[in-house]
Parts: C-alpha cells; structure tokens; sequence
C-alpha cells in the first residue's frame, strides 16, 4: 500500500534522521561496530514512526510501508541495516557474496531447508515481507559489519534488480568493472529487459586503496 509514498520517505528522511542521532555523542571509527549497528537500528525505527504517523494522517496511505538497505561506509568496514527484501552483495575476486537475507517468509523457509531453491522461485508468497519499514510493532532491522578491502564491490539493490538477474549475472556484470555509474545503469537495463516491472533500484560503492600519507 502506497509504497512509492513509503520509500520516497526513506530516502529523503534518513540522512537527516541519522545525522540527528549522530550528533549525539561521537562515535568511533574503529572498534564500534555494535554502537554503529545500534545507531543504525534506532534510524530505522524513527523512520517507521514517521511512515506511521503520516499514514495515519493522510487518506489512502492506511498500512503504507518500504523496504531498505543502506551502508554506513567507514575507513575499512561497511556497516550494513535493512528491513525487507532488498539487499545488499559483496563481489571480492571474481566471487559474489549476498550478505543480507530477506525478510520473507519464503527465504525463512528456504535458510531452514523447507523450500528448495526452484520451490522458492515459484511460490506464491515470494515477496510477502516479515519486517519492513513503517510495520506496526517494534521489530528491529537486521544490522551487520563486513571488512572492505581494495578492489571490493558492494552493491545495494532492491527486489526488482535481483529478482531478473540471478547472481552469476549480477556477478558477471560487476567483473566488467564499469564505472559505478555505468554499472548501476546496465544492471537496471538489463533487469528492465528481462521483464522487471517492479522497482529497480542499485548502488555500487567501489573500494579504492587508502591513500598514502607521508
């Protein structure tokens, strides 16, 4: 229900509604990843007060929620947080790994091996979502921490990229090594043409080397 209205909030509200939380006391870089993870989880729930409320403030947006993926980038980590079923993928020499798992009751059943992957890609709740943003209750996003090293590539991407492009070709597009730009912009085409109608949506954080201080 209104999830275009949902996810146009998510992006225009979490910067300033982390920034606010960041202000609170400085964190640091290194050897934070709880406090970073925690700091991440409370964004998030004050973003689903806000869908909330403005749900309950305007006619025809009853119930109206969105999905997130979104990485806090630090010297050497990627602080990850996301509720639903867009996600994010870590490609490291040639290799592709997912490091979120969707919030759906599909791919619970799967991680518990009560679905086979075939299964799974054909049944009829797929894209029925446990958690998202704006749900009543107080379920928490899922948070996590990864170590980036130079020559990684992370990609952040919602349903309707993955779904048309199965990981061996998410991962072949990525070994082009294509600017992030130009990379972001096949992914969609290509999700476009293999028949998504859905929101396509990508981000690509390329890794550099730290610069050398003398």
């Amino acid at each position: 229900q209104a999830g275009d209205v949902a996810a146009r909030m998510v992006v225009d509200l979490l910067p300033g509604v982390l920034a606010n939380i960041l202000a609170e006391s400085p964190v640091a870089m290194v050897g934070a990843e709880e406090e970073i993870g925690e700091r991440l989880q409370r964004s998030v729930a004050e973003l689903t007060v806000r869908i909330r409320d403005e749900a309950r403030r305007q006619p025809g947006l009853a119930d109206m929620g969105a999905t997130i993926v979104a990485a806090w980038i630090t010297p050497r980590h990627a602080h990850l947080v996301h509720m639903g079923d867009s996600r994010a993928y870590l490609f490291r020499r040639g290799l592709l790994e997912r490091l979120t798992g969707d919030h759906t009751l599909v791919d619970t059943l799967l991680r518990h091996g009560s679905l086979t992957e075939q299964e799974a890609e054909h049944h009829p709740l797929r894209s029925g979502l446990l958690r998202y943003v704006g749900m009543p209750g107080r379920f928490k996003a899922t948070v996590s921490s990864h170590a980036l090293h130079a020559g990684d590539r992370l990609l952040l991407c919602t349903d309707g990229v993955w779904s048309m492009l199965q990981d061996p070709r998410l991962a072949a597009i990525l070994k082009e090594r294509r600017t992030p730009d130009r990379t972001c912009g096949d992914l969609i085409a290509l999700g476009r043409t293999a028949g998504g109608k859905d929101n396509l949506t990508a981000i690509m954080i390329d890794v550099h080397p730290p610069q050398m201080r003398v």
